[in-house]
């Protein structure tokens, strides 16, 4: 497994975790949070992949 997915599947087995000890509305509050972030860090990385191919092809 690489990086991302073993981060995102621990996230989410310690999300699961919690939310079955029921706390379901920190849960999704603390899963929008999570998501949000990892969609934050996958932006950055396209723009860093971007900003290389560019470099690449200038």
């Amino acid at each position: 497994m690489d990086k991302w997915t073993m981060r995102l599947t621990a996230d989410c087995s310690a999300k699961g975790t919690q939310h079955l000890s029921g706390g379901g509305r920190a849960y999704e509050q603390q899963a929008t949070n999570t998501y949000y972030s990892i969609y934050q860090e996958i932006k950055v990385l396209s723009g860093s992949i971007s900003d290389v191919g560019g470099l690449i092809a200038g």
